[in-house]
């Protein structure tokens, strides 16, 4: 009986654990989508407060002026048997924060409601409207003519998450109804949603329904919601062909050079002969320019910029940069187009809109020659790896197919360190020496862009993790020097030898050192979600050379294990005087899946052990 009543205590406890969070008991959207492709984009929510510390503080919607516009159709707060209407007389309609660190606005607001004092088990009850482009639509000469816009006049097309961070849903339901004539097709993607279609007289009417979804929870490394989300995508835009079509229509007037593109294009590639260095010379210039949203018009929005506004301001976001470039190019006789892609998640291959940055493309007798002046701003490589293997849209007058960006070599994406010591009593002297391509480079030259010789000093020995050696040289890659990736020489003193009587202790550099994403990445023992690292290489090759009279006793242990994703590498010879170690580590692929995740994390913590490998050697 006792041990009855303490499986009911326990049950009981459990379940209200289970209630402190906040769930979405129903959420129920329904999209009204008119011929023209714009939208009346109703949502309700109910939502039972498990959580008050994280309970919502206010209701919120964003719209943007000319191309849509936003509603709070009521609030309402159920507390019992008791139910509070909230006033929306206390709606706030403010400008939008600018986006990416304020570099961008373009005129986006939101109305704010602000909900004071929801308790726990209170339901929070409300409903918003959302009236014209569901997307932030093109600044043209038709915007003087219609009230709300669309990037694809014509076309509706929406990707839809049935999942939150730590919030379950009971129930969600997303509504679309169609004209006949504009149907729809879709695709569910990373879990199962109910689907009912029904033809009503001139529309379609479909029903999306997801239930019982867990809350998802945040892991290192994850990657964006949209490539893990249960998720819908809608859409009724024919083929990517049509999608290439329409970016040239919208984009294809501010990508030809005028004559002042032309003559600055010129006059910068005066004495350049060889293509591959015109290419290089016209890239690091506009990645240069900084990034900066320009609003030239009231209803700035989807297209680039013409090339010359962003020439003469030497500002301009992802759009404009890459149109710029594509102009430049042009003008140098380069065959270059406007190239669309999305940023930090997939392209899934079902024709929409799912893009959110714009590069650039050269297309060769063979091949395709891939530039990012925006994400590639500051780097030697004309394209950062961390855009290996996105898919892109290459925007043509008669319209192209998904592409995808090939994977180059580990080479183009590596550290690799050369250190050699000299043991000589109690000190040991060393000249280390690092090479960094791809990303690595990137990330190095902002790290010393602007330094004085101080702060330099103070990176070195960041980087050679230590604080207390004497530097007795420097030479780094100058910032903005692009003739060859980033390299540091260093030479340094170090009385770091651990001395008992006789005894000494010395670690090596090879052994302590782990990239910091490989480090992160593999933090926690389980993961519900793929691993994303970049693929990349990172290089060690150390010599250590001994006193004559030192006596090596113990010397790092091996370790070697490969496998289709990663190769951990560790090896240590001692010949004579001479400890050669070597150490890689090197990811393969940049998706890890939660099936190969468990065996490769037990390798990975038995390899981050040699971290603490030390030599150990006496002295007679």
């Amino acid at each position: 009986m006792r041990f009855l009543f303490l499986l009911l205590f326990i049950s009981c406890v459990a379940d209200i654990k289970k209630e402190h969070v906040n769930v979405i008991l129903k959420q129920k959207i329904i999209e009204r989508v008119n011929s023209d492709g714009t939208s009346e984009r109703e949502t309700y929510n109910l939502i039972k407060i498990g959580d008050k510390e994280n309970a919502p503080n206010a209701i919120t919607i964003s719209y943007t002026p000319y191309f849509n516009e936003a509603f709070i159709d009521f609030v309402r707060v159920i507390r019992g048997f008791d139910t509070l209407t909230i006033d929306l007389s206390n709606i706030q309609d403010n400008p939008a924060p600018a986006d990416l660190g304020g570099t961008i606005f373009w005129g986006e607001r939101i109305l704010t409601l602000p909900i004071i004092d929801l308790k726990e088990n209170d339901k929070l009850e409300y409903k918003t409207i959302l009236k014209g482009g569901t997307w932030l639509g093109p600044m043209s000469q038709e915007s003087t003519l219609k009230k709300y816009q669309v990037p694809y006049s014509g076309y509706f097309n929406y990707v839809e998450l049935f999942e939150e961070f730590n919030t379950p849903i009971k129930e969600k339901e997303y509504d679309v109804i169609v004209p006949k004539e504009k149907d729809i097709k879709y695709q569910i993607f990373n879990g199962k949603i109910k689907v009912q279609r029904k033809e009503k007289g001139d529309t379609v009417h479909y029903n999306f329904k997801g239930e019982n979804i867990k809350g998802a929870k945040y892991e290192p490394l994850m990657g964006s919601p949209y490539d893990n989300f249960r998720k819908l995508i809608v859409t009724n835009i024919p083929s990517w062909y049509e999608v290439s079509r329409i970016e040239n229509e919208l984009s294809g007037k501010n990508l030809e050079p005028n004559g002042y593109v032309k003559g600055f294009t010129d006059s910068l590639l005066k004495d350049v002969k060889d293509d591959s260095e015109k290419i290089k010379k016209l890239f690091y210039f506009v990645s240069d320019i900084r990034y900066l949203g320009l609003i030239e018009d009231e209803r700035e929005g989807y297209t680039p910029h013409p090339p010359e506004i962003t020439l003469r301001k030497r500002s301009g976001v992802c759009k404009d940069k890459a149109a710029l470039l594509v102009a430049m190019l042009r003008a140098a006789g380069f065959k270059a187009y406007y190239t669309i892609t999305s940023v930090g998640s997939r392209i899934e291959n079902i024709p929409s809109d799912q893009t959110n940055h714009a590069i650039v493309a050269i297309v060769q007798e063979d091949t395709i020659i891939y530039l990012d002046p925006t994400i590639g701003q500051g780097g030697r490589s004309l394209l950062p790896p961390s855009e290996w293997g996105q898919e892109v849209i290459i925007v043509k007058e008669e319209g192209d197919t998904l592409r995808e960006i090939p994977y180059f070599s580990i080479e183009e994406n590596m550290e690799k360190i050369s250190i050699e010591t000299e043991i000589n009593n109690d000190t040991a002297y060393t000249y280390f020496k690092g090479y960094y391509t791809g990303s690595f480079d990137q990330r190095m030259r902002r790290r010393f862009i602007g330094k004085s010789d101080d702060e330099i000093k103070d990176e070195l020995l960041d980087i050679i993790g230590l604080k207390d050696c004497d530097l007795l040289s420097f030479k780094i890659q100058g910032t903005k020097d692009f003739t060859d990736f980033f390299n540091i020489n260093v030479q340094y003193k170090n009385g770091n030898i651990i001395k008992i009587k006789n005894l000494k202790m010395f670690k090596p550099f090879s052994c302590g050192y782990i990239p910091w994403f490989f480090e992160y990445g593999f933090s926690q023992k389980k993961r519900k979600s793929n691993l994303k690292l970049p693929v990349s290489g990172y290089f060690t090759q150390e010599t250590i050379l001994f006193g004559l009279e030192d006596s090596v006793i113990s010397i790092p242990m091996d370790f070697f294990y490969e496998d289709s994703f990663v190769k951990l590498s560790l090896a240590s010879n001692l010949e004579g005087r001479t400890l050669n170690i070597e150490k890689e580590i090197i990811v393969k692929r940049d998706d890890i899946p939660v099936s190969e995740y468990n065996e490769i994390y037990m390798k990975v913590k038995d390899f981050e052990r040699r971290k603490e490998g030390w030599v150990l050697f006496i002295s007679y």
